[in-house]
């Protein structure tokens, strides 16, 4: 069966999302994890697109970008393809890693932004692999929370949507996420 045509987007915000071929892991370990943050860390240099938030599951990834003068195909393509060959090569893996291509849902308000952002940071704990949020090392949650230093990060767009003092910003962003967690 011939692959539909997805539509190529040059700008905009997403959540993107890719899932490991048949649920299996993508992570195995924490070489795997750093290993796939790097890759995004070398392709934001290359291509001018933003992240806002990431959180890696042990067989999925979701990406919240904004995507400007780029094409998210290719930059998915690229980021996930680089994975793929860096995996086969140390797992001396052969088949497919990734479940078919990756899907990707527009984001058209700035106010779904932080409901998408804390929807892809409490996946560790929708998921049972964490009772906190905080606790999960390979999410962008505690740069938001906490303040924490990460460079692959874009922190400032969700930040300022939510206060302009940083104390603030992180107290109300810990605020929706434990909201967020009573509405399950």
């Amino acid at each position: 069966m011939a692959k539909s045509t997805r539509i190529g987007y040059d700008s905009g915000l997403f959540h993107v999302i890719c899932r490991g071929n048949n649920k299996q892991e993508l992570f195995k370990d924490e070489k795997d994890y750093q290993r796939y943050l790097s890759t995004l860390q070398r392709f934001k240099k290359k291509y001018p697109f933003r992240l806002y938030a990431y959180c890696l599951m042990p067989n999925h990834v979701h990406l919240l970008m904004e995507i400007k003068d780029a094409s998210l195909s290719k930059i998915m393509q690229a980021i996930n393809l680089s994975f793929f060959w860096w995996h086969k090569k140390k797992y001396d893996y052969s088949g497919h890693l990734w479940q078919g291509r990756f899907k990707s849902l527009p984001i058209g308000k700035e106010d779904y932004l932080f409901a998408c952002s804390r929807y892809i940071e409490l996946n560790p704990v929708r998921a049972g692999l964490e009772i906190d949020a905080s606790h999960y090392k390979w999410s962008s949650y505690r740069v938001y929370a906490f303040g924490e230093e990460n460079k692959l990060i874009d922190t400032h767009f969700i930040s300022e949507l939510i206060s302009d003092k940083q104390e603030e910003q992180q107290a109300k962003y810990r605020e929706g996420v434990v909201a967020a967690l009573n509405l399950r």
